[in-house]
């Protein structure tokens, strides 16, 4: 599909702007996913903890 480039700007420039938008979205990514990751370790670790100390 070939995308329109706006009036006074090159294709290159708007592949660029591309580009960008879908690294910023890979970065918002895997910002999450390790988020998660460390949340989920976290709760695991203090919920392993817990459990041993309380038994």
């Amino acid at each position: 599909m070939k995308v329109q480039s706006e009036p006074g700007r090159s294709p290159a420039a708007t592949d660029a702007d591309r580009l960008e938008a879908m690294e910023r979205r890979a970065l918002r990514a895997i910002q999450w996913i390790v988020c998660s990751g460390v949340l989920l370790l976290t709760i695991g670790a203090g919920t392993l903890s817990w459990a041993h100390l309380t038994k």
